[in-house]
Order: structure tokens, then sequence, then C-alpha cells
């Protein structure tokens, strides 16, 4: 492995279409099964050659794994070095022996305590093959030796299970159970739960002026939210959500933020967006009563 990570820079700085790479001047064993096609088989390269490139990725990805499994380590590293070599030694470890003991509730001794550990995962090893055995083929895992030595653990792929009737019915009861709000009345009730529109504060000083500023950031976040523009949520006759008073608020208690659509973009749903603006005037200034209209379609 890391005699393949040294040849690396030297692959990375050859210039593979005047001197293409062939199969024995890489280490076959790094390739496994899964990468063999792309490293073996790019049909834009020449018959025989080696994709540089696939094969450098190929090794990484094996080099990452291989630090994952603590089968090789990295110095200077915190994370990926060896975590053997920062153990206490000698006199350093009895100093702290007792404290390091007694915090961890150890106080057999080591060599009893690890056979302790190996006897609780033998039996643990056991009981799974007879379990294995006794399932036979109908068993959801099994257990593959690789030529190289190691065990591997491999597991069929775990059906859905089915839902319940009752589960059927809890949900078409929950669903029934919830009220039809409109947005603009939502948000009315959590800023009576919550006071969340007091944080739409003035960019500048944090102070405001302005009567019934609830009503005009309630207007100007259901049109942010619906993307509708800012003509469904204009009624003249009420101050706070005439055009003159919204336009003036947008840039100074909702400033942009990367990533939102441009205003005056027609919403999905047209009668939705129509009701908005009306929603909004019956609505009217903010108050402490709570609204629970049922029955009625919400704007977006």
């Amino acid at each position: 492995m890391l005699a393949g990570v040294r040849r690396l820079p030297a692959l990375a700085r050859r210039r593979v279409s005047e001197k293409p790479l062939l199969p024995r001047e890489i280490d076959d064993k790094l390739v496994p099964p899964v990468w063999r096609k792309a490293v073996y088989a790019n049909a834009e390269l020449p018959e025989g050659a080696v994709d540089r490139d696939a094969y450098v990725v190929c090794v990484l990805e094996q080099l990452f794994r291989a630090l994952k499994r603590r089968d090789i380590f990295a110095s200077p590293s915190h994370r990926w070095s060896d975590p053997r070599v920062r153990l206490l030694d000698g006199k350093e470890w009895e100093a702290v022996r007792d404290d390091v003991l007694a915090g961890l509730s150890l106080d057999a001794d080591a060599e009893q305590h690890l056979k302790d550990l190996v006897a609780v995962l033998d039996a643990a090893w056991k009981q799974m093959a007879e379990r294995l055995e006794e399932a036979g083929d109908d068993a959801k895992i099994s257990i593959e030796v690789q030529p190289n030595g190691p065990a591997k653990l491999n597991v069929e792929k775990l059906h859905a299970l089915g839902e319940p009737k009752s589960l059927h019915w809890l949900r078409k009861r929950v669903e029934k159970i919830l009220p039809k709000v409109d947005l603009p009345d939502l948000l009315f009730e959590v800023h009576a739960w919550t006071g969340f529109l007091d944080a739409f504060v003035h960019l500048g000083d944090g102070k405001t002026r302005m009567k019934d500023l609830a009503t005009s950031v309630v207007a100007l976040l259901v049109r942010e939210s619906c993307n509708i523009g800012m003509t469904p949520v204009i009624s003249p006759n009420i101050e706070a959500l005439t055009r003159s008073r919204l336009v003036h608020a947008r840039p100074r208690h909702l400033p942009r933020q990367e990533g939102h659509h441009p205003p005056g973009v027609p919403g999905r749903d047209g009668r939705s967006a129509g009701l908005v603006g009306s929603r909004l005037e019956r609505r009217g200034p903010l108050d402490d009563t709570v609204h629970r209209r049922r029955g009625r379609p919400a704007p977006c």
C-alpha cells in the first residue's frame, strides 16, 4: 500500500498521452474488482493501457480505507496516528495508574480483564455461528472469508415492513383534526406565542417608529415564502399594507439573502395568491386574538 502511494506523485507528473501507463507498471493488488473496469478498460485509451487518473483515485481510496481501519498510520497527525505511541509507560504510567484505573472502574488485573473480554467476544461469535447454522438458507447474513485472510460480513437488503391498518387510520385521523388556517393568520398566531416578529428590527439602529410594523412584516414574509410578488399583499386602504410602506420596509427589515427568488414572479396558484392581500386586510393590525379558521384553503 505505502509503496503504491509513494509512486503516485511520479505517476501524476507523467505525460500519459505520450507514454501510456502499462499494467506492469502499477500494483494490481491495489485495484479491487469494483475498480478494474475503470482502470483497465477505458475505451478512450489505447488497447492495453491503464487509466492513470482512475488508478490514482483508486489507490487514494484504498489508502483512506486503510487509515480508517487503522491498518496504517500517518505521522505527524492527531487523528490518523498510532494511538499506541501516546500510551504512558514506565514511571509516567506508575504515577497516574491508580487515578486512571479508578476513573475507568477497573480494579482487576489487566491480563484478567482482557481474558474476560475475549471470552465475551468468543461467546458472541459462537452464538452467531449457531444461529446462522439454524437459519440455513433463510439466513439474511453470511460470512465470506477473503483470499487475503480477513472475513467479510454480507447482509442482504432489508425490505420495507408493511404499515398496519392502525397506522393508516391514525394518519387520516390526524389529517382531519389539524385545522386549515390561512398563512397570515398562522404567522400572527405564532407571533402571539413567541413574539418572533419583534426580531425584525431596523437594519440600521434596531429601532423603528412605524405603526403596525408586524403587519407589514407578515405581508413581506408571505410574499417571499410564496414567491407571489408584491401586488397580492398590497392593500391601499391599510397603511401597513400600502406599496410605499412595503417597499420602504423590505430592504430595512428583511434584507435580501442569497438564493432567494427575484420579486415579481407569479405564484404557482394564482387563486391562492390573490387571496393573500384580502386576508391581510381583513386581519388588520396585530392584536392578541388567536384566530383559527377551519375549512378555508391556505394561500400557498
